[in-house]
């Protein structure tokens, strides 16, 4: 018995060693998913960020440009205003093209950290603007889904076969009742 009992823990131990290793390894296999994810979500975020940075960048320089058409047509107080935001938009740009997609990630968790509460109201204003939207469009395809079957339903009876509409419709299942005087209850009927 004793041979037996020997033989099921050493059993027991290589099962335990076997599960350990696999455990090891699926925790390993995450990681490197995740590792994999997150450079990812990096290289999009740097390659999206880029692409924004030029087209600010662009918007920046018609501004100006505007701006400069104002001025010349005497317009100071509005070539100032779109000047400023001509520079800010400069700026936004440049920094979106020369952040790294992990600069620029690092500085939104920075953000959220100093100003939750401002990033759950601009969630909340998406989250209503998105369900706002929603509820448009889907109001939309229902009216036009009923459009097209109201259409449908239109063009059967305009274009049925002659056949179709000389049937004649169908007599009422419970025969209509003759207009006779009311009955007369007297009192001593029990009413």
């Amino acid at each position: 018995m004793n041979e037996t009992e020997g033989s099921v823990s050493q059993a027991r131990a290589q099962v335990g060693e076997a599960a350990g290793e696999m455990q090891e390894k699926a925790r390993e296999t995450a990681q490197e998913a995740r590792a994999k994810a997150g450079d990812r979500v990096r290289q999009e975020v740097d390659t999206r960020s880029t692409q924004a940075g030029e087209q600010t960048r662009s918007v920046a320089e018609a501004m100006r440009r505007s701006g400069e058409q104002l001025r010349s047509e005497q317009k100071q107080t509005p070539a100032k205003l779109l000047e400023g935001s001509a520079d800010r938009a400069e700026r936004l740009g440049a920094y979106l093209e020369q952040s790294s997609g992990d600069d620029i990630l690092r500085d939104v968790e920075d953000f959220a950290r100093r100003q939750p509460w401002l990033v759950a109201a601009g969630a909340f204003a998406f989250g209503l603007a998105a369900s706002r939207f929603l509820k448009a469009s889907s109001s939309r395809r229902y009216q036009a889904s009923d459009g097209a079957r109201f259409t449908r339903r239109q063009a059967h009876v305009e274009y049925a076969e002659p056949w179709e509409t000389s049937i004649p419709p169908a007599s009422p299942a419970v025969p209509p009742v003759p207009a006779a005087e009311p009955p007369i209850v007297t009192r001593s009927e029990g009413y």
